[in-house]
């Protein structure tokens, strides 16, 4: 199954806010399994809820988007209590798509489960990719890995918070590394 949300509708930017996917099961799909895509500008999406759902990883054919959960920047999205499985690329990708003068999109990550011991094969990227800024990331378990590096990526973010977290049966990865960032909190989490 894949669902996608899209600001773009026939060469349009036309935006959309305040959906909400509560206590859903998506299945793995070829591509990202859920995606809001979004961009900068008049076609800004915002107030994205997904709450107390099961998102299966995608990339089952082995893709370049293969998500679980994909956020296209829009602005204001609360991801909370849902349980992700493994993905081919990453369970969890918030990514600007090229536009590099965007700092949004000041997401809320909480209480949410990553097994990365199921789910669909991986590339070996890093499960979990944040990037732009004032997102937070708390109180997650995430369990094994799937990565050759890290478990939580971070790029040209500032302002982040990731912290209270728990990871278990990581096999030695690094929970957090970062990569040309500034004015993030990445403390305390736990590793088990």
């Amino acid at each position: 199954m894949n669902v996608e949300v899209d600001t773009h509708v026939n060469g349009i930017d036309v935006g959309f806010s305040y959906i909400t996917f509560t206590g859903c099961y998506l299945y793995a799909a070829d591509y990202q399994t859920l995606d809001f895509s979004s961009g900068p500008g008049s076609g800004q999406a915002s107030y994205i809820t997904v709450e107390n759902c099961t998102i299966e990883g995608g990339g089952v054919t082995k893709v370049a988007m293969g998500y679980g959960l994909c956020l296209e920047m829009p602005l204001h999205a609360v991801i909370t209590g849902n349980h992700f499985t493994r993905a081919y690329m990453q369970a969890l990708n918030i990514t600007p798509r090229s536009e590099t003068t965007f700092t949004g999109p000041a997401t809320q990550m909480t209480n949410n489960t990553f097994d990365l011991t199921t789910g669909t094969p991986s590339s070996g990227d890093p499960p979990i990719v944040l990037k732009g800024g004032d997102n937070v990331f708390t109180g997650n378990t995430i369990t094994g890995y799937t990565s050759n590096s890290a478990i939580v990526a971070m790029w040209n973010t500032t302002n982040n918070t990731v912290n209270n977290n728990t990871f278990r049966s990581i096999g030695g990865k690094t929970p957090v590394v970062v990569y040309s960032d500034s004015g993030n909190t990445l403390a305390p989490n736990v590793v088990q």
